[in-house]
């Protein structure tokens, strides 16, 4: 089809006319000849000519709409044809190259856009790029051909256009075709173009030079290469002297990234890696047998770390993990979660081994720690028991509830008055004798308790811890309504410290205790009683190594 069109506009029709010189006879015969000659082409055009009429109108059309724009110039008609999304605003071909302005229609932005020229029928020509071209925009792209000919001659080739979409690496390419004639006048001086873009340890574009620190200028960029981590370079660089962005390429360096360069191969490194001191760490200051323990140490080379191992000895001598390789996602830090099987009162031994990219091989320090003990106290009975405000209805006996005999300590309150409150059971004095050096865990205290007036009759309103002698921390009681079947109901855990810190001195105090209050649902038998309260104590004490 392009060949037609070329044709179409650019080839002129040659006229046969008769050679007078050689007489009558002759211009006869050349008569006969011409009048052949324009019988095959009427026979032509009755056959084929539905055909080209149909390609004509379609092509009109098509330039009609932008597809294949026939372009006007100082010298005539000038052909451009571009795949789908963009189209010709403007050629002009001089004796030097081609000036040609592009619309960009595809939709969004494109970045790293080249235009060039191949297939040429007047030599090699060089490519141009204008870096970005938005959406909606045009740009004027130069191509300088060698061996242009002479104006008024006639120039064709191939258009050829790569571009990246946004947020993809992959190139593009669209391809069209153009034609025209060639004006008198040069489209540049014949000087090389300024570039636009400069790579100082890239003197020939795109190459990328990894083993030398650069910076990338185009415009207001100006980018070095850097080191993004140990082993990893994002190199700086320009695609095209006429690029008008900085491009960049991030790549994992052999024997590691160091001062903005890929490390070569150093077959002479014999220096081993290092720890930082204060870093060899573990995430529990207190161990305890059955838990996950995690371990870590933050490293240093001076080429590339590689590869760690975990040493660990429980009592029964070193054991290794297997060997992890230092990543992006910990960067420089060996790390390892370790299970703690050693029994309390053993002395666990730890370290990690490292190699670095040259086979040079470091360890830690040895770092240890003694499996803590576990131990509780308790069950302890208070020995002091009283009934405190606030609330309406004083607590009878209140002593009766310092041991499990069938004797209790009871709340009446009114019969079928609602929401009615009793005063508060305290109960202290509890003879706790906690080791000072001891870590306070958790607190559990229990009520053995039952309604003596059916179900719903009683429940909780509150159970507080009392530390110093006054109530403190959080509130345990859930509102429960009290069973009529007798037995111990337990509020707090070997964990909960009933949102208040401890000290082993808290514990071991005379006026260290808890109390209880309970609320009317409306029985007529509202009473609740309680025959024993005991409280134990949870904590940990540095193993005995």
């Amino acid at each position: 089809m392009f060949e037609f069109i070329y044709f179409i506009f650019f080839k002129k029709p040659i006229h046969q006319q008769p050679n007078k010189s050689l007489g009558c006879s002759l211009l006869g015969t050349n008569d006969k000849i011409y009048n052949k000659k324009a019988q095959a082409a009427m026979e032509f055009l009755m056959t084929y000519g539905w055909a080209i009429m149909a390609f004509l109108v379609s092509l009109a059309a098509l330039a009609y709409f932008g597809s294949v724009p026939v372009l006007n110039s100082p010298s005539g008609n000038q052909v451009c044809i571009i795949g789908p999304g963009f189209s010709c605003k403007e050629l002009v071909v001089k004796t030097d190259g081609i000036s040609v302005v592009i619309e960009n229609g595809i939709g969004e932005n494109l970045r790293e856009f080249i235009v060039n020229i191949t297939n040429s029928n007047q030599g090699s020509c060089i490519n141009s790029s204008l870096g970005i071209l938005e959406d909606g925009k045009a740009g004027t792209f130069t191509i300088l051909c060698n061996n242009m000919k002479k104006a008024g001659n006639n120039f064709k080739g191939d258009i050829v256009v790569s571009y990246k979409k946004e947020g993809l690496t992959l190139s593009t390419t669209s391809t069209g075709s153009l034609a025209g004639r060639i004006e008198s006048g040069n489209l540049s001086t014949g000087a090389p173009a300024t570039p636009t873009c400069t790579d100082t340890d890239s003197l020939t574009y795109p190459t990328i030079n990894y083993t030398l620190q650069g910076t990338a200028t185009s415009g207001p960029q100006s980018l070095t290469d850097s080191c993004v981590s140990s082993t990893n370079l994002t190199e700086y660089y320009c695609q095209l002297s006429t690029s008008t962005t900085v491009s960049n390429q991030v790549t994992t360096c052999t024997y590691g990234c160091i001062s903005g360069v890929c490390n070569p191969a150093s077959p002479s490194d014999t220096n081993p890696p290092k720890y930082i001191i204060g870093s060899v760490l573990k995430n529990q200051s207190t161990v305890l047998q059955n838990i996950f323990v995690n371990f870590t140490s933050n490293w240093t080379d001076n080429v590339a770390l590689d590869r760690f191992i975990f040493s660990i000895d429980q009592g029964s001598g070193f054991k290794n993990s297997s060997s992890s390789k230092f990543g992006s996602i910990m960067g420089n830090v060996s790390s390892n979660i370790t299970f703690i099987t050693a029994p309390a009162g053993t002395t666990v031994l730890w370290k990690f081994i490292v190699n670095d990219s040259s086979n040079n091989w470091n360890s830690s320090a040895l770092q240890s720690f003694c499996v803590a003990n576990t131990p509780s106290s308790g069950p302890n009975s208070g020995t002091t028991f009283t009934s405190k405000t606030p609330g309406t209805i004083a607590w009878t006996s209140p002593g009766n509830a310092a041991s499990l005999n069938g004797v209790y300590a009871q709340a009446t309150l009114t019969p079928f008055k609602v929401d009615e409150l009793s005063q508060n059971l305290r109960a202290v004095g509890f003879n706790f004798n906690i080791p000072t050096n001891a870590t306070i865990n958790g607190i559990v205290v229990e009520f053995e308790e039952v309604s003596a007036g059916g179900e719903d009759a009683v429940r909780d309103n509150s159970i507080k811890i009392v530390k110093g002698g006054t109530p403190t921390g959080t509130d345990q009681s859930a509102g429960l309504a009290w069973s009529i079947d007798e037995g111990y109901v337990t509020f707090g855990s070997s964990t909960n410290l009933w949102g208040t810190t401890w000290t082993p001195a808290d514990i071991n105090a005379a006026n260290f205790g808890v109390q209880i209050q309970i609320a009317n649902m409306g029985a007529a038998v509202p009473t609740g009683k309680i025959d024993h309260i005991r409280i134990t104590v949870k904590f940990t004490t540095p193993g005995n190594c």
